[in-house]
């Protein structure tokens, strides 16, 4: 699976139920077992075909074993999505009811900053809780693995997080706002190969931050956690993502 750059620590989401699901792609761990009781010690499940304990099929990382995010799974199947090399879509933030500024997998609500042109979460109300912001994706989009690229607005106050929604699931790991000595100046950051199907939703979830090296009052100045597009260019790797598309690591 593709990695971004940055590679902090995936926070919780919702918390779905997971089932030990055998999956020939994922690296399985050591041990034999003939049942999902001889793997629970480690937190995996059984794969009878092999009599290998191997990760379990997850939804969100709060439903993996401790120590383990839920990742997607990659194999090497032909990418199915044909553009290449060019942005197939390109999903600007607006006050446009195409977005939802509250999706249910947000810690709290994000807001549209019109004198900036961009979604940013009030740090005065929620300090630094994860805001969001997502749209569901065009019925023609071709089913394939795609490359996401967020522009983001860095601030001198904070280094804010950037996290990447599918379906209320996030992908891979987060992102962290570089520092500046400019305010608003942009930034672009890309996750890659990242399954997408026509309907899809997708959404940005930011946590603002503070640096602590600008007083303001009794405290000091907060990023916002300010972002302002979202393009999407259909990934040239020839990989996709299996049946079983995510599973503990």
């Amino acid at each position: 699976t593709a990695s971004p750059t940055a590679s902090p620590t995936a926070s919780p989401t919702a918390s779905p139920t997971a089932s030990p699901t055998a999956n020939p792609t994922a690296s399985p761990t050591s041990g034999s077992c003939t049942t999902d009781d001889d793997c629970i010690d480690i937190g995996y499940g059984c794969d009878a075909s092999q009599n290998t304990c191997v990760p379990v099929s997850c939804e969100a990382s709060d439903a993996c074993p401790a120590g383990e995010v839920c990742v997607p799974v990659v194999s090497t199947s032909p990418n199915t999505c044909t553009i290449t090399n060019e942005v197939v879509a390109s999903l600007t933030a607006s006050a446009a009811t195409v977005w939802t500024l509250d999706p249910s997998w947000a810690s709290v609500p994000s807001y549209w900053d019109r004198r900036r042109g961009a979604f940013a979460v009030s740090s005065k109300l929620y300090g630094d809780s994860e805001g969001g912001a997502e749209q569901t994706l065009s019925d023609t989009l071709e089913a394939g693995r795609y490359d996401v690229t967020m522009t983001t607005l860095r601030e001198v106050d904070g280094e804010s997080t950037y996290r990447l929604f599918v379906n209320g699931i996030p992908q891979q790991e987060p992102f962290i706002n570089p520092t500046t000595e400019t305010d608003y100046a942009p930034f672009s950051f890309t996750w890659q190969d990242v399954p997408l199907l026509s309907g899809d939703s997708i959404g940005i979830g930011a946590s603002p931050h503070t640096n602590g090296l600008h007083p303001e009052g009794n405290s000091t100045a907060w990023a916002r956690a300010r972002w302002t597009q979202l393009d999407l260019v259909c990934s040239d790797d020839d990989q996709i993502g299996s049946d079983e598309p995510f599973v503990c690591e």
